[in-house]
C-alpha cells in the first residue's frame, strides 16, 4: 500500500475515544449508522448466525494482509455501494474474516470483477484486489473526469470563500496550494466543544491541491468526503485529465491505494509534524508551511494537535490555521460576530 502497515481506524470508534458526548456523537452516529448497524447484525446482534445468513460457500474470503481489516475494507468495498446501502448487503465479517458475498446479477460489473479475481482458491488477496480496485476506482465512483467538471460541481476555488494556504512537504517535491472552503471549516469547528475533540468534515467538502512548478499548475489533487465517513481520492495531470497516480520524484503514488497508506497511517509527515516551528529540508529541498508569522500559533497548534490526531483522516492544518486567521483578525477588531462566537466557543483567543 505504500504507506506502511494499515492503523486502526480513528473512524470507527470515535463514540468510544471522544471525550464529549452530544453534537460531535450525533454526527457520527448519523454518518456511520449504515455500516455499524449492517455490520452488527451479520457479527452478534441477530438471533441467526452469519453462516445462516450468507452462504458462505457461494463467497470469497477476503485476505489483504494489509493490517487493521475492518476499515481498509469498508473504505474500499465502500466505493460499491449507493448511498444508504449496508457494507453488510455485499460483505460479512466473521471474527477476524472477511468474506465477500457472491455479487447478484443487477450488481456492478466490477464488483463482479472483484469477486472473480480470487480464483480457484476462493481467496482474495492484495496483489489480486488492488489491481481490480485500481482500474475500476474512478468508474465506480462516478469521479469527475477533468478538473473543469470538477469546477462544475464545486465552483473556482481561487475565490475568497475557500480558505487557501500553500505547503511544500513529503507527498511531492512541488509546492502545494491547499483550498477547501470555509463554510466547510467552520461546520466542523461548530460541531466541538474544545479544540482536543476530533474534528469532522461533512458530507460533500472538498479538498483541492494544485501542484506547481515556477508558479504553473502541473497537476490537480482531490479530496470528497463520502456519505459514509471515508473520502475519495483523485488526482489530474497537467493536461486537467483524470491521473491514475501523483506524480513523486522516486515513484508516483498510486491513487488511491497509495493516498490511503498515509491517510489512514499514523505517522506524521514534515512539515506539518514540526509546524509551528522550521521543519528541516528533505530529499527534495525545503519542507514548509508558508502563512504568516501571526499564524504560527504554538499553543493552539498543540491543542488541536490536528495532523497527528487526524480524526479524519486529513493532515493538513486547515482547522488549525483558520483559527488562527480568525484570531489573527480579532487582535485587530477586524473579526465578525460569528467567528468571535466560534473562538468563545472553543475557549481559545
Amino acid at each position: 500500500m505504500g504507506g506502511g502497515q494499515f492503523f486502526e481506524s480513528r473512524s470507527f470508534f470515535l463514540l468510544s475515544s471522544s471525550p464529549t458526548l452530544g453534537k460531535l456523537t450525533h454526527v457520527v452516529l448519523y454518518k456511520w449508522a449504515p455500516i455499524i448497524l449492517g455490520v452488527a447484525l451479520l457479527s452478534g446482534c441477530s438471533s441467526k448466525t452469519a453462516e445462516e445468513i450468507v452462504d458462505l460457500e457461494d463467497s470469497v474470503e477476503i485476505r489483504l494482509d494489509k493490517g487493521e481489516s475492518q476499515p481498509l475494507i469498508a473504505f474500499y468495498l465502500g466505493g460499491f455501494l449507493q448511498k444508504g446501502d449496508s457494507l453488510a448487503s455485499i460483505a460479512v465479517q466473521l471474527g477476524s474474516k472477511w468474506y465477500l458475498i457472491k455479487p447478484k446479477p443487477s450488481t456492478s460489473p466490477d464488483l463482479q470483477a472483484l469477486f472473480d479475481a480470487a480464483g480457484e482458491d476462493k481467496i482474495l488477496q492484495w496483489e489480486e484486489f488492488e489491481p481490480v480496485v485500481r482500474s475500476s476506482y474512478y468508474r465506480v465512483r462516478n469521479t469527475p473526469l477533468t478538473v473543469d467538471s470538477l469546477k462544475a460541481l464545486f465552483g473556482d476555488w481561487n475565490v475568497p470563500g475557500w480558505f487557501s494556504y500553500e505547503t511544500r512537504g513529503q507527498m511531492t517535491e512541488y509546492r502545494r496550494r491547499l483550498f477547501i472552503k470555509r463554510e466547510n471549516i467552520k461546520w466542523s469547528l461548530e460541531q466541538l466543544d474544545s479544540p482536543s475533540d476530533a474534528i469532522l468534515y461533512d458530507e460533500g467538502t472538498a479538498i483541492i491541491g494544485e501542484h506547481l512548478d515556477q508558479g504553473q499548475i502541473i497537476e490537480t489533487t482531490a479530496m470528497i468526503k463520502r456519505w459514509d465517513g471515508y473520502w475519495d481520492y483523485i488526482a489530474y495531470g497537467k493536461n486537467g485529465q483524470l491521473a491514475l497516480s501523483v506524480a513523486k520524484s522516486e515513484d508516483p503514488l498510486l491513487v488511491p491505494t497509495q493516498c490511503i497508506g498515509c491517510h489512514y497511517g499514523n505517522r506524521a509527515f514534515e512539515p506539518e509534524r514540526s509546524f509551528p516551528r522550521d521543519a528541516r529540508p528533505g530529499p527534495s529541498g525545503e519542507r514548509a508551511v508558508y502563512v504568516p508569522e501571526f499564524w504560527k500559533n504554538q499553543s493552539l497548534t498543540s491543542s488541536i494537535n490536528e495532523h497527528v490526531k487526524r480524526s479524519d483522516h486529513v493532515l493538513g492544518l486547515y482547522a488549525t490555521l483558520f483559527l488562527a486567521e480568525i484570531i489573527t483578525r480579532s487582535k485587530k477588531g477586524e473579526a465578525t460576530a460569528a467567528e468571535l462566537k466560534l473562538i468563545d466557543q472553543l475557549g481559545i483567543d
